[in-house]
């Protein structure tokens, strides 16, 4: 199995990697976890929902073929993507 835990942007606090590192521990070895940080839109000077859009376009891209999405709001609620 294959799990690919996608985020945006690449500088994360260290609380978060410290978090992924702790679970990713407990994983069972046959399972192969990556870490997939894309890049933040540049925000400067632009509506906040059209770089919603734009990054929401890029986490779409980097699903492609999965079986089943997760994904987790700001918030951490959870919504189940179809496939898609």
């Amino acid at each position: 199995m294959k799990i690919n835990l996608i985020v945006i942007g690449k500088k994360m606090p260290d609380w978060i990697q410290t978090g992924i590192h702790h679970y990713q521990k407990q994983l069972p070895a046959s399972l192969n976890f990556n870490l997939i940080a894309l890049e933040v839109q540049k925000r400067k000077g632009k509506n906040i929902e059209h770089i919603k859009e734009l990054e929401g376009e890029l986490l779409i891209k980097a699903t492609t073929g999965s079986n089943l999405i997760i994904a987790f709001d700001e918030r951490g609620k959870q919504h189940i993507v179809p496939n898609l």
